[in-house]
């Protein structure tokens, strides 16, 4: 038996939150929709239901300063993927919200012809952004890619070992005790592997070495 979908949205503005709710239902017939006015709100709501299929979050919330909200609860709720819906598209925000763990970033000026094609798209894995937001001609796409290669490629053993222990969602702490060393030689590993594949963030570092067959990689170097 399966479960139906169940969507949080985290939303402070009322006649947002109904519009939000209604399309949610339209798109997903037989989806069960929750509403947080504020990260505390949510928090509770994310911690009585452990199945929530996916969270649409406000970056404007009471009690919160740019990406605090979204960073907060995902430290604590890391398995839920949450979504960023705002009234901002400016590129570097769109960037640093993917960058800090954000499976979609939705403008509130979305066409609601396209709300049912964007959470699917979520849904099925993709990470959605603004339409133009990553459109790239084809050699800039591959020079990109070759970058981010020689990049992983320039890692040593060692820091290779602490990228996979980073995709596995180890912090520093446990990561130095599984290669027996100090915390501060973990960090400044994570600090030479960022530079090297020019990331900001250790959720930003997943998404390439996923895209980039981290594992074969791994694997030639081993």
């Amino acid at each position: 038996m399966t479960h139906a979908m169940r969507f949080l949205i985290v939303e402070d503005h009322p006649l947002f939150q109904q519009a939000l709710s209604m399309l949610l239902r339209q798109s997903m017939p037989g989806s069960e929709v929750l509403v947080a006015s504020s990260i505390e709100e949510a928090i509770d709501l994310l911690t009585q239901d452990g199945r929530i299929t996916l969270a649409l979050l406000d970056l404007h919330l009471p009690n919160t300063r740019d990406f605090s909200g979204l960073l907060k609860l995902r430290k604590k709720f890391p398995r839920v993927p949450f979504a960023v819906v705002s009234s901002l598209d400016d590129p570097a925000i769109v960037r640093e919200a993917i960058g800090f763990g954000a499976m979609g970033f939705i403008p509130k000026s979305f066409v609601k012809d396209d709300f049912k094609r964007i959470i699917s798209e979520i849904l099925s894995g993709e990470i959605y952004v603004p339409p133009g937001f990553l459109d790239a001609k084809p050699c800039e796409k591959r020079a990109k890619r070759d970058q981010l290669c020689r990049g992983l490629q320039s890692l040593t053993r060692r820091q290779l070992t602490v990228l996979q222990k980073i995709r596995e969602g180890k912090p520093n702490r446990e990561i130095a005790d599984d290669l027996g060393v100090r915390e501060t030689t973990v960090k400044a590993h994570v600090s030479d592997i960022l530079q090297k594949l020019d990331a900001f963030s250790r959720t930003q570092l997943v998404a390439i070495s996923k895209s980039l067959e981290f594992d074969q990689i791994g694997s030639n170097r081993a």
